[in-house]
C-alpha cells in the first residue's frame, strides 16, 4: 500500500469513528423534565426572557433564593405562609399547584407566583 492510500484509509477511519461517536453523543437523555425535543424548547413561550428564565429556574429546581450550605440547598423562609422553606415543592402546594401546571400551562402559573409575591425568589 502506497503512502497516499494508507493516508486515504486513515481519513475515512477516522471520519467513520468520528460520525459514529456524535451519533452516540447526540442521544437525548431520557430524564422525566427533558420532554422538548431539543435543549431549550421547553422554555419557548411567547413571554420575555425574563419570565422564561423564572420558569426555567423553577422547573430545574434552582432558584435565586436557594444558597448551599455544607454541600445541601438551603431555602428561605416561604414569603406567602411565613411557615416552610420556600422549595420548588413547597411552593407549589403553597399556591396549590401541581408540578403538570408548569407543563400544560406555564403562563398560568407564571401569573400566580407574580400575583403571590414569590416571583423575586424565582
Amino acid at each position: 500500500m502506497s503512502t497516499g492510500e494508507s493516508n486515504k484509509v486513515t481519513e475515512d477511519l477516522n471520519y467513520y469513528l468520528d460520525q459514529l461517536n456524535l451519533k452516540t453523543w447526540r442521544v437525548h437523555p431520557s430524564h422525566d423534565w427533558y420532554k422538548r425535543s431539543c435543549p431549550g424548547g421547553s422554555i419557548g413561550l411567547a413571554c420575555d426572557r425574563a419570565d422564561q428564565t423564572a420558569l426555567s429556574r423553577f422547573v430545574s429546581g434552582h432558584l435565586r433564593s436557594c444558597s448551599f450550605s455544607h454541600g445541601n440547598k438551603v431555602f428561605p423562609v416561604c414569603a406567602k405562609c411565613g411557615v416552610a422553606s420556600a422549595s420548588p415543592e413547597h411552593i407549589l402546594s403553597c399556591l396549590r399547584l401541581s408540578r403538570e401546571t408548569f407543563e400544560t400551562d406555564p403562563l398560568l402559573a407564571l401569573d400566580f407566583l407574580r400575583v403571590s409575591g414569590l416571583m423575586d425568589g424565582v
